[in-house]
């Protein structure tokens, strides 16, 4: 039967991630059990593409739309035959 240590590390440092999110950010995360509303368009907005070359004259596509904040989280444990 495997140990329950790792689970309890991985526990532990998502605890400590999800501390240092602000009860804001966390207030305004998704409900994922429930349905969203759904609005018709009436208008679509697609912004300016900016278009630029590499060095090697391959075309690289930017479409700016401001900033949007991002989170990495990794979980790493120890599996698989060469711990067995």
């Amino acid at each position: 039967m495997p140990k329950t240590k790792p689970f309890r590390k991985i526990h532990s440092a998502f605890r400590t991630a999800m501390a240092a999110v602000p009860n804001s950010t966390i207030n305004k995360m998704l409900n994922r059990t429930q349905a969203p509303q759904y609005q018709c368009l009436n208008t679509i907005s697609i912004p300016a593409i900016d278009t630029r070359f590499l060095d090697n004259k391959t075309p690289l596509y930017v479409i700016n739309v401001g900033e949007q904040p991002v989170i990495k989280l990794e979980f790493s444990y120890k599996a698989g035959a060469w711990q067995d």
